[in-house]
């Protein structure tokens, strides 16, 4: 979709790939000497090392960070039988349902007049009405992409994506800073290990268990049903949340950092602002994203004519 090598990869894995890698080194500081590359050549390797983590992250925060538009409402029809369950359904589907305000009725018809003809499919059929409706907008964007003819849906495309993957920052060290929190109180004698590690265990594993056990239409007797884990890599991004967090909870490199429980508490509180926001922000580049591609290609023959 973003044909300049410069813009994507530094927007959706370079910048959440080094932010990643900071955060993760910053108590290490003391007993390395420096969190930071000093030399050209260490800067190129933490450079290189953060573009490898960001394309981790990318992945995981695509999988535990859905942008799919959550429907509401009890009314009868298609918008309630998305395989997606509670993950809610993706704006390029929700956005071509008759009942929904984001597009003009004008310009929806004309949209799925020129989807029948340029591709033969029919977004409205009665079954996998989901499935056609993602390989047209896959198609819908190709097309643009080869005309060269998508500026501004490529850079909603890159926001959200940055936006995204810093959420997954913001989440993924909330939980390690809350652990070494956790293991200064340890140290201080304040409440015993064992208690401490049991309470931090619930609470990842509760996200892991929110995660891959989907409840469907939200009815507490399918939480208690046995199923397969529907979104692994959204589970492996929980399950990294719950091992940064007991990592730091016993420093097992014996790192000794030692910094003020409340200044930990405000950067835990700032990771959680700032990992809210971002969330809000991507879902909104993600609709712009799926708003754009197809306003633009429902004129794209008329602009070529």
């Amino acid at each position: 979709m973003i044909e300049r090598f410069n813009f994507y990869d530094i927007y959706g894995y370079f910048l959440p790939g080094i932010s990643a890698l900071a955060l993760l080194l910053w108590p290490f500081r003391t007993k390395l000497g420096a969190w930071a590359p000093a030399d050209v050549g260490s800067t190129l390797v933490a450079l290189i090392i953060g573009y490898i983590v960001g394309h981790f992250l990318h992945d995981l925060s695509q999988c535990a960070f859905d942008y799919g538009i959550r429907i509401t409402g009890n009314s009868p029809g298609p918008r309630h039988q998305s395989s997606r369950g509670r993950r809610g359904r993706f704006p390029h589907d929700a956005f071509l349902d008759e009942d929904d305000a984001t597009l003009s009725p004008q310009l929806k018809a004309r949209l799925k007049a020129r989807i029948r003809s340029s591709f033969n499919l029919d977004v409205d059929a009665s079954s996998n009405r989901e499935g056609i409706r993602q390989e047209a907008f896959f198609l819908c964007r190709r097309t643009l992409q080869t005309k060269h003819s998508v500026s501004y849906a490529e850079q909603f495309q890159g926001m959200y994506s940055l936006l995204r993957g810093m959420t997954g920052v913001c989440w993924l060290y909330f939980f390690y800073y809350s652990g070494w929190i956790f293991n200064q109180m340890i140290g201080k004698g304040r409440v015993p290990a064992a208690f401490l590690t049991v309470i931090a265990g619930v609470i990842a594993l509760a996200f892991v268990f929110f995660e891959g056990w989907s409840p469907g239409k939200g009815r507490l007797q399918r939480l208690l049903r046995k199923r397969p884990f529907e979104n692994p890599l959204g589970v492996a991004y929980w399950a990294l949340c719950a091992f940064l967090l007991f990592f730091a909870v016993w420093d097992p490199f014996e790192v000794g950092w030692v910094a003020g429980t409340w200044k930990l508490a405000a950067i835990c509180a700032v990771l959680v602002l700032f990992g809210v926001r971002f969330k809000a922000a991507f879902r909104k580049f993600a609709r712009r994203f799926a708003e754009t591609v197809y306003r633009d290609f429902s004129i794209s023959e008329a602009t070529e004519k």
